[in-house]
């Protein structure tokens, strides 16, 4: 399908408002995770679009599906709607299906260089191997769940592992000095995984599950005795609350207190409408705090614990106003 240049800007006007505009590309914040400065390019002639970061790549009608939150053939046919006169013609098939995972994940061979954090002796590591087994301390989080990376892509980060009962198929690895990009984490195009097709392992045999962006703010409520998973930001996807939708009878969204948690929020609540889910519930952590891991540094596992019972709510019509009213941006 030949899409004109036209379609495709009036599009990217009409859904992006933080962009900047360079000969033919359009360059805006990513899709795939919290991005500030802007990690996406779209050229406007082709449609065609790429995340510089987690290097996904796609062409316009992916990028419709990914934006207004359906399906490619629906997108599609949305496109269709603007090209095509005659409305039978929107019955055909799409010419291109959504590109499926063509090698396997091979996540598991970056592990040759990550080392167990709580291997790493204090006595001579690295600076950048104390300093993330100190952050692992002072976030009050056990070491045993966490790697070092000591050589490689990842070398000097703090590794996040994703691991069920197949071995480990996705990481998250941290910068732990104040320089480059805060997270690198497995590519598609490099290890055949996509971070919007992943979910941080939690049990799957409890009948509710707490959502949260980052893994860190997973492993405090697990260790806390509350089941929860992550989506690696505040984009859920399509296909992970389609994958919750299968797992849990309750869902119960948990974004950080930020505009960006806020905005996920909204976007969350609004994707699982369009797919006819029951109301799913709600539970922030005390508004003073960020997220649920600066909460569990001032606090306990005890009272963490409390606090999600204590304050679980229906994200309904109700919580809505009464968030309003309270002036934190639910809309």
């Amino acid at each position: 399908m030949k899409i004109p240049t036209t379609v495709i800007k009036e599009y990217l006007f009409e859904k992006f408002t933080d962009y900047t505009v360079t000969v033919d590309e359009f360059i805006t914040k990513s899709l795939f995770y919290n991005d500030r400065k802007q990690h996406m390019s779209i050229n406007m002639e082709t449609g065609l679009w790429q995340c510089f970061r987690t290097k996904e790549s796609g062409d316009f009608i992916q990028l419709v599906s990914l934006c207004d939150e359906i399906s490619y053939d629906e997108a599609f046919k949305f496109v269709g709607k603007k090209l095509i006169s005659d409305p039978s013609s929107l019955l055909m098939p799409p010419r291109k299906k959504q590109v499926a995972i063509s090698s396997p994940n091979n996540v598991k061979e970056e592990f040759v260089n990550f080392k167990p954090l709580s291997e790493i002796s204090t006595k001579s590591p690295s600076i950048s191997a104390l300093i993330a087994k100190r952050f692992v301390k002072n976030r009050k989080l056990p070491e045993n769940r966490f790697y070092f990376a000591s050589s490689g892509k990842y070398a000097n980060r703090l590794v996040i592992p994703y691991e069920d009962d197949k071995g480990f198929f996705y990481f998250q690895a941290r910068q732990m000095i104040e320089s480059g990009m805060k997270y690198l984490n497995p590519t598609y195009k490099n290890h055949g995984v996509k971070s919007s097709e992943v979910l941080y392992p939690c049990s799957s045999n409890m009948s509710y599950v707490v959502l949260t962006e980052g893994p860190l703010d997973a492993i405090t409520l697990q260790e806390s005795g509350v089941n929860a998973t992550s989506i690696q930001g505040s984009f859920l996807s399509r296909h992970q609350l389609l994958e919750l939708k299968r797992s849990f009878k309750n869902i119960v969204f948990s974004f950080d207190n930020d505009d960006a948690g806020r905005e996920g929020l909204r976007k969350s609540l609004h994707l699982s409408k369009k797919l006819n889910m029951p109301s799913p519930y709600v539970v922030q952590p005390p508004e003073r705090f960020k997220d649920w891991n600066d909460f569990y540094v001032s606090a306990s596992k005890k009272d963490i614990r409390n606090f999600v019972n204590e304050n679980v709510q229906k994200l309904d019509y109700k919580y809505q106003i009464t968030s309003r009213l309270r002036g934190i941006g639910h809309s």
